[in-house]
């Protein structure tokens, strides 16, 4: 198992609690830093007090969504990398998706996504 730098610190904003500790748990394994928060409103607060290298958000939460947390974290910081991730129906979600897209996310995701294909992701992301 390769281990990353533990400075690196990765922020996961979904309401699926399961999701969050699975995604949570994967890239602990990893050696990177994780926090979590279960909706769009405490991703923000939790993204303003302290700094990330990544944001891994779903878009349809309840109460601030992924959308809006995307381009708030944009007008705080230009350089965050961004993940957005939904999941239902294809064509729904991919409208959604590249919504995100021009909202400031670098990379956009269909749930599921394998744990093997996101750690790649990640891991790719961060030897730019």
């Amino acid at each position: 198992m390769k281990q990353n730098d533990n400075s690196l610190k990765i922020l996961i904003v979904d309401d699926d609690e399961g999701i969050r500790m699975g995604y949570s748990q994967l890239f602990k394994m990893y050696g990177y830093g994780v926090t979590v928060a279960s909706n769009g409103f405490l991703g923000i607060q939790t993204f303003e007090s302290s700094s990330f290298d990544l944001v891994i958000t779903d878009i349809l939460m309840p109460g601030k969504d992924g959308l809006t947390m995307i381009k708030q974290i944009r007008d705080l910081d230009l350089n965050v990398k961004i993940i957005a991730i939904s999941g239902g129906g294809a064509s729904h979600n991919m409208g959604i998706l590249d919504i995100a897209k021009t909202f400031g996310a670098d990379m956009i995701l269909e749930k599921p996504i394998s744990t093997v294909d996101l750690i790649n992701i990640v891991n790719d992301i961060f030897r730019e």
